[in-house]
């Protein structure tokens, strides 16, 4: 149903004031297997007439009696053309409902949620190829559908929708968890026969058999509370997977396994990850704060928010952020200000707000990361932004979108701030246009000025790889003079708060000048003294990105023993952190064991070790498992959804992100936090996980992690966003890009 027909809908009960009918709101059927067929319920609907957070939600809540629609005796399944079919109730019935779509404000309750049932009808026997079938409830429900093994796409089956390499690895991945039913036995499939068929004509060019991948009882992570009872299995289910690796032909196609259906479509070249570089990076533009979003640039369009043109100004204050962040908010700030008002403008939404601080200062490392690594792959004018056709490569145009919001904020003496916040969260229901909060800048510290002499030298780095040499001297001025700042202004306690920026900013102004101090410093900050050492430790130390500059510096004067052992630390800390812990999870996933399955752990590419690697070494076992885990981030995951909107054949929709609210329509780019593992029950409104966790059936605790993520815009730890994901999973798949087109 639209959302105008839902809304005319509530407007008709409102006003005829009758009770609406208590039936589903939409229903679905769709075979699973030749023997399940799953019937889909949405129980209740919400609108947001005003898209935005105003309280006046329209709703209709759940009404079914979901027993009564869980009784096997109240369903017939019928055969329209199946001669030998038996007239017959399902064997069984399983379920498992997943809450969507919150609404504020709802009377007598204050908020009310969507529930969508999903029915595992189990057959007596299988369905035949061709005929149509018709079930019926005693509800008075009757829907058809029809089996086609090589059309009928099973959710069962599951694809990366952006699509493969030729000559890479593909896999796909068949796993089906049904509630109540537990998961969809898998053991009948094994050796059959999966065939890989073009889109269109549905002829075959590929065929291989299924095979296991891992059981139910086998763990995807060091954290057992990362799957239900103990096992840390993020699917609940056990998974098979069909390999068609081999097949190294072009096009569209979707894969078809016996007994089963066929996937969603994808394609097969070596322009996907261009496809999601580019999807991706328009996220980028899309969060910049401070400009406006027009055509012909974006259809996504919005007046320029907190600009000082438009009266946005920024307090000072004499508070640090070393010392304490207040990026959610600090009533207390207009006390701290100093009476200097700053115009500043620049950098990118943190996330579904507009707060931009410590996670911004260094975070285009990604991007100049790769642009290093490949300069020759990324031109000018492929990302559709204001900035294409200045000669400038649009990866630097974005880093230097970042960098430059940094030289705002730096003094003349070259002292920088880790940014701006506000006085309190987001005022709702305004937009970023519309925003009427107070703002203050935070007092300049060492760490803020340290990591913007690493950004500002990266990106110096990059432009004279760029051929920019003038530019990129602009550049190196501002990082010394952050260094030089911050090498005066430590107070007693900062040397431990500082240490592994300061050492970032040595390595990449020793690469830039050469210098014996940054040398120095760099050498005095390393902790990395054998190739075994971890590069981070949570919590304790993280130099990766100073040991990774200084792997890749070319200079005479680097000590080319010490460059020779931290290259091979660098590969062995990506074997662990990467290569070891893929080959170990079920969808192939290489990021660190012990991150538990929350806060993007799903849907962020955190694979900066292994492209580090890949470079240094060739190593096609360090490319692998990054383009593993592009398929789990780009739909070959439970949930059938690619995690980047826009991209893909099914995307989320309901984010949490008031511009969006505003607009209508999600934004282009975004990347979800994602699926949530279990963290226990309560939860007082549907802006905390643990409230929506609350709807599911069975409980959320005997959920599988990986889907433990709802369309519930409202909740933050699993809807929002962070500008990081979305730029780190953008420089992964530009990478990834660069290295398909140049032939590995």
């Amino acid at each position: 149903m639209s959302r105008a027909a839902l809304l005319l809908l509530a407007l008709t009960a409102l006003v005829v004031g009758g009770e609406p009918a208590a039936g589903p709101t939409r229903v679905s059927l769709a075979v699973l297997t030749d023997r399940v067929l799953e019937l889909t319920l949405q129980d209740g609907w919400t609108a947001y007439p005003t898209h935005a957070l105003t309280g006046r939600d329209l709703h209709r809540p759940p009404a079914l009696d979901i027993a009564a629609w869980s009784d096997p005796a109240s369903y017939r399944v019928l055969a329209v053309d199946d001669a030998g079919w038996p007239a017959a109730a399902p064997l069984r019935v399983g379920r498992k409902t997943r809450p969507r779509e919150a609404a504020l404000h709802q009377h007598p309750q204050p908020f009310g949620i969507v529930l969508e049932h999903h029915l595992y009808l189990e057959l007596p026997r299988a369905l035949r190829a061709g005929a149509t079938y018709e079930v019926r409830h005693a509800s008075g429900l009757r829907t058809l559908v029809t089996w086609d093994p090589e059309r009928s796409e099973s959710a069962a089956i599951h694809v990366n929708q952006v699509g493969y390499l030729p000559d890479a690895p593909k896999y796909a991945y068949l796993s089906a968890w049904l509630g109540d039913l537990g998961g969809l036995a898998i053991d009948e499939r094994l050796g059959t026969v999966f065939r890989l068929l073009e889109a269109e004509s549905r002829r075959e060019v590929f065929r291989g058999q299924v095979r296991l991948r891992k059981r139910a009882s086998e763990p995807d992570s060091l954290h057992a509370d990362d799957g239900p009872r103990g096992t840390g299995n993020h699917l609940a289910c056990d998974l098979a997977e069909c390999d068609f690796s081999a097949f190294t032909g072009s096009g569209r196609f979707v894969l078809a396994i016996e007994g089963v259906g066929c996937s969603l479509p994808f394609r097969i070249d070596r322009a996907v990850y261009r496809t999601a570089y580019r999807g991706t990076a328009r996220g980028l533009y899309h969060q910049r704060c401070g400009t406006a979003k027009t055509a012909p640039y974006t259809d996504w369009t919005h007046p320029r928010c907190h600009h000082p043109d438009d009266g946005t100004l920024f307090q000072q204050t004499n508070h640090r952020q070393l010392d304490k962040a207040w990026s959610d908010g600090w009533p207390e700030a207009a006390r701290h200000t100093t009476g200097e008002q700053r115009a500043i403008w620049g950098g990118w939404h943190d996330a579904g707000d507009w707060d931009r601080e410590a996670g911004h200062v260094n975070i285009v490392f990604p991007l100049l990361l790769v642009y290093e690594l490949a300069p020759q792959a990324f031109p000018d004018g492929e990302l559709r932004i204001p900035e294409s056709g200045n000669g400038l490569p649009d990866i630097l145009d974005h880093a230097r979108w970042g960098v430059d919001y940094y030289r705002r904020l730096q003094r003349p003496n070259g002292a920088v701030s880790v940014g701006v916040h506000a006085n309190t969260y987001p005022i709702v229901p305004w937009a970023s246009w519309q925003d009427p909060m107070q703002w203050f800048v935070y007092a300049e510290d060492p760490r803020a000025s340290y990591d913007h002499a690493a950004s500002s030298a990266h990106l110096a780095h990059c432009l004279r790889l760029a051929g920019r040499g003038p530019l990129a001297e602009e550049y190196l001025r501002s990082a010394l003079a952050a260094w030089d700042w911050a090498e005066a202004h430590q107070r007693a306690d900062d040397g431990p708060k500082v240490r592994d920026a300061r050492q970032h900013a040595a390595a990449q102004l020793f690469r830039a000048t050469g210098e014996a101090r940054f040398h120095q410093a760099f050498r005095e900050a390393l902790l990395i003294r054998a190739p075994e050492v971890p590069l981070m430790v949570w919590a304790q130390h993280d130099q990766q990105r100073a040991v990774w500059t200084y792997c890749l510096t070319e200079r005479p004067e680097v000590d080319r023993e010490l460059q020779q052992m931290l290259r091979q630390a660098a590969l062995t800390w990506a074997r662990r952190i990467g290569v070891e812990t893929a080959q170990r999870r079920g969808l192939r996933m290489a990021y660190d064991w012990g991150r538990p399955l929350f806060w993007s752990a799903a849907t962020r590419m955190q694979t900066l070790p292994l492209i580090v690697a890949h470079a240094l070494s060739g190593d096609r076992a360090f490319l692998d498992p990054q383009i593993t885990t592009a398929d789990a981030i780009l739909g070959a995951n439970p949930l059938n959804l690619c995690w980047v909107v826009g991209l893909g054949s099914r995307w989320p929709e309901q984010i949490f992100h008031l511009d969006s609210w505003h607009l209508g329509v999600p934004m282009p780019g975004f990347v979800p936090e994602g699926p949530h593992r279990y963290d226990g029950d309560g939860g007082g409104s549907p802006f905390e996980f643990k409230w929506v966790y609350g709807f599911c059936y069975p409980h959320a605790r005997e959920w599988p992690s990986l889907e433990l993520y709802f369309e519930s815009r409202y909740c933050p730890p699993t809807n929002e966003t962070e500008t990081v994901i979305i730029l780190e999973n953008a420089a992964a798949f530009a990478y990834l890009a660069a290295v398909a087109e140049r032939g590995r």
